[in-house]
């Protein structure tokens, strides 16, 4: 046997690993420092400096034009705002008159909403009184409108005829017509605010999903009106700006292209609505059968009042529910309860019975 080590390893093993690591290349220490890097283009690299290429050059330049543009618009505003505040000041106290009669109409046209709004929610346990006190702010905001604005003859406007002598055929400036505008505008929602409030007095045995049809078609009526009526204002207006025969015969023709192809589809909408009324048909789907509540609603009950269904009505998308329920439903949204499908009725004409607070100025 081979002679062992001190620490009972044979000799040979020594050996082999001697010649073993006289083999392997030597590592380089862990502790010798590393050269650091030299960026390309920097002094003692022995290159030329790189120059950023031109798409990141153009964009480096666009960035730094709009940020001084945003600056100097900055810059411009404060050195303007005194005098647009004073410019504002100005206006509003030369039409202090016209701006305090507009706010004031259209918080008695909202005043009148709410209070509607509330009155068709509570249905047949409506207040006859307060019916009577929302008709008779409308109908004495609406006379006092027509007597404050006499000289301008709203009434011949309302009708369509241009004002008699000497009042002038049409107003000279943008602002004199959008004013006359606004102002037969709010009379117009005004009336059609009082008159569904009187069908609201009159017709107390009416079901409430038909007085609901009868609020949408008088909106829609009154809103075919409200569309015709800037029309000859603009006529007047567009035909006798100042410019020349031919342009102004040009953009004319253009509003009331325009213009018509509008009022004709509203027109379309309000024949619907009138057919659907007379005959009696559901504003959102058709009436269900015997056969189609037994197959589609097995408890012959509605999903949304968990109760007995009442004049079922089949939407688009096979679901039936009460008439009353889902017509309350689709006011506010415009989705099926169950399966979110879109449910389309036509022009988006409330049957709340309040009136829209946005002016047809066009």
């Amino acid at each position: 046997m081979a002679p062992a080590s001190e620490e009972g390893t044979p000799l040979v093993h020594e050996a082999a690993a001697v010649d073993l690591e006289a083999a392997l290349p030597a590592e380089r220490p862990l502790t010798s420092a590393r050269e650091p890097d030299t960026p390309a283009g920097a002094p003692g690299s022995g290159s030329r400096p790189s120059l950023p290429s031109p798409p990141d050059a153009a964009i480096a330049a666009l960035e730094r034009e709009g940020g001084s543009g945003l600056a100097s618009f900055t810059r411009w505003m404060e050195q303007n705002v005194p005098f647009i505040a004073l410019l504002a000041i100005v206006f509003i106290y030369e039409h202090c008159g016209g701006l305090f009669t507009f706010a004031y109409l259209t918080s008695g046209l909202h005043f009148a909403n709410v209070r509607m709004r509330e009155q068709v929610a509570l249905k047949e346990q409506r207040s006859r009184f307060v019916l009577v006190l929302v008709l008779g702010v409308l109908l004495s905001t609406l006379a006092a409108t027509l007597l404050l604005f006499r000289d301008e003859q709203l009434w011949l406007r309302l009708v369509f005829l241009a004002p008699s002598a000497p009042a002038p055929q049409h107003p000279r400036s943008v602002l004199a017509v959008v004013w006359c505008i606004v102002v037969t505008d709010v009379v117009a929602r005004y009336a059609s605010m009082a008159i569904k409030v009187a069908l609201t007095l009159c017709l107390c045995a009416t079901p409430h999903r038909r007085l609901r049809q009868l609020y949408r078609l008088s909106e829609m009526s009154f809103g075919v009106y409200r569309s015709a009526l800037p029309m000859p204002q603009w006529y007047l207006w567009l035909l006798a700006d100042g410019s020349s025969h031919l342009f102004s015969s040009l953009v004319t023709g253009l509003y009331l292209t325009f213009k018509l192809a509008a009022v004709v589809d509203q027109l379309r909408a309000v024949s619907s609505m009138c057919r659907s009324t007379l005959l009696q048909q559901s504003l959102y789907g058709r009436y269900a059968t015997q056969v189609e509540v037994g197959e589609v609603a097995s408890d012959e009950t509605c999903s949304i009042c968990h109760d007995e269904l009442s004049k079922p009505v089949i939407l688009s998308c096979k679901h039936i529910f009460c008439e009353e329920c889902v017509c309350e439903w689709l006011e506010r949204e415009r989705t099926c309860p169950l399966c979110r499908a879109v449910v389309s009725s036509g022009p988006n004409y409330q049957g709340d019975g309040s009136a829209p607070l946005m002016c047809q100025l066009f």
